[in-house]
């Protein structure tokens, strides 16, 4: 039967678009990930039902299967895959938008991350937390013609405030957290791939993509996401 991942080394891993037997297992890490997160914040686990999310990811896995895909630890035979990551992301029209990334804490330690107690852990964790909680939102709004919307400004921030903060950032290093490249900006920079108008215009910016984009990963990836 399809697993999740367990501890121990990582090994050699290979990605390939989900199997939807594994659908199960993605929601799971998606569970342990977010707990392994909200711990060291002192919140309550979430929930152990993962039934809706399962359906989530059934209707991506479908609309967007070439997009969908997992790491997997091979097992004795192919109903053995471990799986240990995944990835979702959803094109429309001129919008390519990397959805969710999730990886079982076990092996989170590959590099693009921060580890608990690196003096870079908390800045990271804020990045993460601004995208999904500033970045996607402003840009989702802009898209929907409501940037003007008092309550949602209050909300969310306005598009110049996010925009002014990415700047900041940026005009102190190469990269969100400084000198070293890190999971914020891939989440960043796959925006900004595909709707540049979206992030800040300028020199600054248009550096940093170009930095990010030629990235040997990025070419791997590409490669394997054009079959």
């Amino acid at each position: 039967m399809t697993g999740l991942a367990s501890a121990g080394a990582v090994g050699d891993l290979t990605y390939r678009p989900v199997r939807t037997e594994e659908l199960e297992a993605c929601a799971e890490i998606w569970r342990v990930a977010i707990n392994d997160y909200i711990r060291h914040l002192g919140q309550p686990d979430i929930m152990t039902e993962t039934g809706p999310l399962v359906r989530l990811y059934r209707h991506l896995s479908t609309t967007d299967p070439e997009r969908f895909v997992v790491a997997v630890r091979a097992g004795g035979a192919p109903d053995e895959d471990e799986v240990v990551a995944f990835v979702a992301s959803v094109v429309r029209e001129r919008l390519w938008f990397l959805s969710m990334l999730f990886v079982s804490p076990e092996i989170q330690a590959a590099g693009i991350g921060r580890p608990i107690g690196h003096p870079e852990r908390g800045p990271y964790l804020a990045w993460l937390a601004y995208y999904a909680g500033v970045i996607e939102p402003v840009v989702s709004i802009e898209f929907a013609g409501l940037a003007e919307n008092a309550l949602l400004q209050r909300t969310f921030r306005d598009g110049d405030s996010m925009r002014r903060r990415l700047l900041t950032a940026l005009e102190s290093g190469p990269y969100l957290l400084g000198e070293s490249f890190s999971a914020a900006d891939i989440l960043v920079v796959s925006m900004g791939q595909f709707v540049r108008e979206m992030l800040p215009p300028g020199k600054v910016v248009d550096d940093y993509l170009a930095r990010c984009s030629a990235r040997p990963a990025l070419a791997r990836a590409w490669a394997k996401d054009g079959g």
